[in-house]
C-alpha cells in the first residue's frame, strides 16, 4: 500500500511541475492549490527531490520554475539538501548560482562568495549568468522586473558593480534594466546609472536619450540634474542628433493604448488599476498598480505576452477575488497611478521598481505642471460649496451602500469599532452563532428586540466613532468614489455621493444625527463585524503567497 501511495504522489508532483513549466499564466486559486499540494508532498512524496532535479536540468524554463517553487516553499529544514546540491560536482554551475538568494535568506555559509569554491568554472558561470540576464531583459517586461527585484536585494557595492557591468556590455538590452533605476533615490546609484547610460552610447540611443530627457523633467536633485544634462549634451553632440529626432524617439517608444480599467474604492481607500498596451505582435503587455488613497502606491504587477483571451480571463480572475473593475479613460487611470506614486515618493516610502519600469508608458513626457493639472481634475470631484448643500442628498446615503461599488464599505479602522461589535454579538442568544445565522432561527420578537438594541448601539457609537478626523477621511474617500462614478458614466449617482460627502464635512451645517450615511454605515459595520473579525484573524495567519508567471 505504501508503494502505491508513493507512485500516486510522484505522478501528482510530476503533473504539477509539468503544468507550471508549460503554462504562462495560471489562475491564482489553481496556483495556490499547486503550492499546497507540493508542500504536502515535499518530503514523503518526493516533491523536494523532484524540484531539485528540475533545477539541475539544462532547460532554462524548468530551472526558473524550480527556483520559484523553492523560493515559496523552502525552510531551514531544507538547507542541508540545498547545500548538498551545491557541492555536487555533477551539477552545472548556473543552477548553483541561481540558488544564491535562497541560500542567503537561509543564512547559509555558502551564500555569496562561499558558493564559488564549489563551481567548476566560476568565471565561465558568471559570464553565462550575465548572458542569461541580458536574454531575460530582452525577452519581455517580466524578465526585466525579475532582474530589478533581484537588484533591490543586493548590497550597494554589488549594485554599483552590476550597473557598471551593464554599462560596459555594449548590448542595447542593458538599457531596459538601467532606465528604471533612474527612479532610485540614492545619489551614488543614480549617478552610476547615468554614467552607464552614457557608456552604452549610440547602441541604445532610442532608450538612453529619451530616459535622460525625462529624468531632467522629474528630478529635484540639482547635482544629478547637472550630471544628466551634461551627459545628454555630450550624447547629442557625439551622435549628431537634431531636436526633431529627439522628439521622434519619444514618440517611437510609445505603444498603442489598449484598455484601462479601475476598481471602485473600498472603505480603506484601496483601488486596483489595470493598464494595457497593444504590442506590434498583437499581444498585450501592461501593469496593475495597487494603490491606496492615503498611503499611495502599495504594489505593482506586470503582465506581458498576454493574448486578448488571456486578458479577459485575467479580468474574470480579479473579479472572482473581489477586484471588479470597469473600463475608464486612460487619463483617469494614469492620474490615479501618478498621484499614488507621488504620494509614496514624498514620504520616501518603498517604491516598487516595477512601477519605474512602466513609468515612461504611464506618465509619458508630460511636463510636471500638466501632470498636476491632470491629477487635480480627475482623481476626485471638487468639494461641493457648503452653502450649496442640499439636505436631501444626505438623506440618500443609505441607498449608496446597496450599490455593488460600496460592497466593501465599512467603518474603518476596525480596531475602533471592535468594542461595539463585541457588544452587538453579546445581544444574541447563547446558542446563536452570529457567523452562521442560518443554523438558529430567531423569533419575530427576538428580531424586533435585536433591531431596537442595534439602533441604540448605533446612536451611542455615533458621537464616539464619527469624529472630525474620520469625517474628513471619509469625505475625501467619497469624493474619489464620486470621480469613479463620473468616469464610468453615472453622473447622477456621482452627484448624490458628492452631496453626501459635503454633508459629512466637519464644517457642514447639517447636524450629524440628521445624516443617514454615517448611521447606516455603522449599522452595516456592526452587522458584518463578526465576519470581519473572523476574516481578520485568518489574514493574520501565515499563508502561502501564490506566484504567477
Amino acid at each position: 500500500m505504501a508503494q502505491g501511495r508513493n507512485e500516486t504522489s510522484q505522478e501528482s508532483v510530476n503533473a504539477i511541475l509539468l503544468a507550471l513549466s508549460e503554462q504562462d499564466i495560471i489562475d491564482i486559486d489553481l496556483m495556490t492549490h499547486y503550492l499546497h499540494r507540493l508542500k504536502e508532498e515535499w518530503v514523503e512524496g518526493g516533491a523536494r527531490e523532484q524540484v531539485l532535479r528540475l533545477l539541475g536540468s539544462n532547460e532554462g524554463r524548468s530551472q526558473s520554475v524550480a527556483i520559484r517553487v523553492l523560493t515559496k516553499l523552502v525552510t531551514d529544514a531544507d538547507l542541508e539538501y540545498l547545500e548538498d546540491f551545491v557541492t555536487d560536482p555533477t551539477i552545472s554551475d548556473v543552477p548553483k548560482l541561481s540558488l544564491a538568494p535562497i541560500l542567503k535568506a537561509l543564512n547559509s555559509e555558502m551564500a555569496d562568495d562561499g558558493l564559488f569554491e564549489y563551481l567548476n568554472d566560476g568565471a565561465g558561470a558568471i559570464r553565462q549568468m550575465q548572458s542569461h540576464l541580458l536574454e531575460l531583459a530582452g525577452k519581455n517586461m517580466l524578465g526585466v522586473e525579475t532582474i530589478l527585484n533581484d537588484f533591490r536585494g543586493m548590497p550597494e557595492d554589488r549594485q554599483l558593480g552590476f550597473i557598471n557591468w551593464l554599462g560596459n556590455t555594449s548590448d542595447p538590452r542593458a538599457a531596459y534594466v538601467l532606465v528604471p533605476l533612474l527612479d532610485l533615490t540614492t545619489y551614488k546609484i543614480v549617478a552610476a546609472v547615468i554614467e552607464a547610460l552614457e557608456a552604452l552610447g549610440g547602441i541604445a540611443v532610442t532608450h538612453t536619450v529619451p530616459a535622460l530627457r525625462r529624468f531632467l523633467g522629474f528630478t529635484y536633485n540639482r547635482q544629478l540634474k547637472d550630471l544628466a544634462r551634461a551627459t545628454l549634451e555630450r550624447l547629442t553632440v557625439q551622435l549628431m542628433l537634431e531636436p526633431e529626432e529627439l522628439t521622434l524617439m519619444e514618440k517611437r517608444g510609445a505603444l498603442c493604448q489598449y484598455e484601462a480599467r479601475v476598481s471602485p474604492l473600498d472603505s480603506t481607500g484601496n483601488q486596483l488599476i489595470m493598464l494595457s498596451w497593444l504590442r506590434p505582435d498583437h499581444m498585450l503587455q501592461g501593469v496593475n498598480p495597487l494603490i491606496n488613497a492615503s498611503s499611495g502606491l502599495r504594489d505593482c504587477y506586470s503582465i506581458d505576452e498576454v493574448s486578448l483571451e488571456q486578458w479577459e480571463a485575467l479580468l474574470q480572475d480579479f473579479k472572482t477575488h473581489g477586484y471588479n473593475s470597469l473600463k475608464v479613460s486612460f487619463d483617469y487611470a494614469r492620474a490615479l497611478a501618478m498621484e499614488a506614486y507621488g504620494q509614496k515618493k514624498r514620504v520616501r516610502g518603498y517604491l516598487p521598481l516595477s512601477y519605474s519600469l512602466w513609468r515612461p508608458q504611464i506618465e509619458g513626457y508630460d511636463s510636471r505642471e500638466k501632470k498636476k493639472k491632470l491629477i487635480s481634475s480627475l482623481v476626485a470631484v471638487k468639494p461641493l460649496p457648503l452653502t450649496q448643500l442640499d439636505p436631501t442628498y444626505a438623506m440618500n446615503g443609505e441607498a449608496l451602500l446597496n450599490l455593488p461599488e460600496f460592497t466593501f464599505w465599512f467603518y474603518d479602522p476596525l480596531d475602533r469599532i471592535v468594542p461595539y461589535i463585541t457588544r452587538y454579538m453579546a445581544m444574541f442568544p447563547s446558542n446563536y452563532n452570529v457567523a452562521q445565522p442560518e443554523r438558529v432561527q430567531l423569533s419575530h420578537a427576538q428580531e424586533q428586540e435585536l433591531a431596537r438594541c442595534l439602533d441604540q448601539l448605533v446612536e451611542e457609537a455615533l458621537p464616539d466613532l464619527i469624529d472630525v478626523h474620520w469625517r474628513l477621511s471619509y469625505e475625501s474617500l467619497l469624493r474619489r468614489q464620486a470621480a469613479f462614478f463620473q468616469q464610468t458614466g453615472r453622473d447622477d449617482i456621482a452627484q448624490v455621493i458628492q452631496g453626501v460627502a459635503a454633508a459629512l464635512h466637519p464644517e457642514s451645517s447639517l447636524p450629524l444625527r440628521q445624516q443617514i450615511f454615517p448611521r447606516a454605515l455603522l449599522r452595516l459595520s456592526l452587522k458584518h463585524g463578526p465576519l470581519r473579525l473572523m476574516l481578520e484573524a485568518l489574514r493574520s495567519e501565515k499563508a502561502i503567497v501564490p506566484f504567477t508567471d
